[in-house]
């Protein structure tokens, strides 16, 4: 029994806080997951020399490894990537930077791709090699 709604919010009659939530409820949408051959059958139709394939077998690697939102992969610039941490740096919803993991296939992928596309477009800056200091080691990130 609700003895009275004061400046504190709603109170039952022994002074206790009543909760009253009033949010409608919104029934779980579930989201089909592609089967695992299905996802192979796709990646194999990208496996080839062509720039074509490169450049699709790099993209659809980066989704299924890391399930990015199409909107952080459009923008994708070439430095979000960090071949020695196996990441790639996206902008989320709100602009939002988050970073996202990569496999080592998805790497190679990567890499391939890179550089059949400074071999493809030399007006683009061409990816040297960076050179990373790890402990007293200097190793090449790719």
């Amino acid at each position: 029994m609700l003895a009275h709604s004061g400046p504190r919010g709603r109170r039952a009659a022994g002074g206790r806080p009543v909760h009253v939530d009033d949010s409608p409820t919104v029934p779980e949408k579930k989201i089909p997951v592609p089967p695992m051959e299905a996802r192979r059958k796709v990646l194999a139709d990208c496996e080839g020399t062509a720039f074509e394939d490169r450049r699709d077998s790099a993209i659809i690697g980066l989704m299924v490894d890391a399930g990015p939102r199409i909107g952080e992969i459009a923008p994708l610039d070439v430095e979000a990537l960090d071949f020695a941490e196996n990441t790639v740096l996206v902008l989320g919803k709100g602009r939002r930077p988050r970073t996202l993991p990569l496999g080592d296939r998805t790497r190679t992928t990567l890499r391939r791709y890179l550089r059949a596309r400074a071999r493809r477009s030399p007006r683009l800056p061409r990816l040297a090699p960076r050179t990373i200091a790890v402990g007293r080691v200097r190793a090449a990130a790719f």
